[in-house]
């Protein structure tokens, strides 16, 4: 098991329902026949005393009280339900698109707009089964950008998926032209090689997650720290 990635979890909230963690960029979230190390879904299992079970049709124990994802590379707010009862509220909400997501971007170059509305479907990409792209008749994919910083080569972004389709946000960056700085996948290669130089992951972090439980008045709010190397690009200009 990938022991260091593990041993940097951070419990964000904790109560008998909800578990709350900050993951750090590199570690797998879903384990897989092809994830070697080890998983967010190892450490679940392990945390919650959960028994992996790969012939168990219950939505809780094939997902390890998960109620989403986020990419390899991206850190930040996850939440994890720990009974089925609250993995399935969460998951509806999710669906129905009441749970409030914001991300930080750092991509590359200047961005000319302060804010963008990328209505644009994703689904896989005909040409290479591993990405995904804008392709006609994918599903209907909106992220909202605003831009916050710049230095000219670099620019600082909030992010706001409306949908929540897989590497969507990365996927929208490249549509407007600025790839998210540190992707393996979809920024220019050229461009890549300083990036992980300098930066040594994918420039994706989510910052914080919102959303109200059902039967319930009050809002939940959690929030993980934007790391320290996204501002590192505007500290001499």
């Amino acid at each position: 098991m990938n022991e260091q990635l593990l041993e940097k979890i951070r419990i964000i909230h904790e109560d008998q329902n909800l578990l709350v963690l900050e993951k750090p960029s590199g570690l797998i979230v879903n384990r897989s026949d092809t994830a070697k190390e080890g998983t967010l879904q190892d450490f679940l299992d392990d945390y919650l005393g959960l028994e992996y079970d790969p012939e168990s049709d219950d939505p809780f124990v094939q997902r390890s009280g998960l109620a989403h994802r986020l990419d390899k590379g991206t850190s930040g707010v996850l939440i994890a339900a720990k009974n089925s009862d609250a993995l399935n509220k969460l998951m509806r909400m999710f669906k129905e698109r009441k749970v409030l997501k914001n991300y930080v971007a750092l991509v590359h170059g200047e961005v000319e707009h302060a804010r963008m509305e990328v209505k644009a479907p994703t689904g896989r990409n005909p040409k290479n089964r591993r990405k995904f792209a804008v392709v006609k008749g994918g599903r209907d994919s909106t992220t909202y950008f605003t831009k916050t910083d710049s230095s000219g080569v670099y620019t600082l972004m909030k992010v706001k998926p409306y949908t929540g389709r897989t590497h969507q946000i990365r996927v929208h960056a490249v549509a407007i032209g600025h790839s998210i700085v540190g992707d393996r996948l979809y920024a220019p290669p050229k461009l890549l090689e300083e990036d992980l130089t300098k930066f040594g992951r994918l420039m994706l972090h989510a910052k914080s997650i919102e959303f109200t439980l059902p039967g319930k008045k009050k809002k939940l709010a959690f929030e993980a720290k934007v790391p320290s190397e996204f501002f590192i690009p505007f500290e001499k200009y």
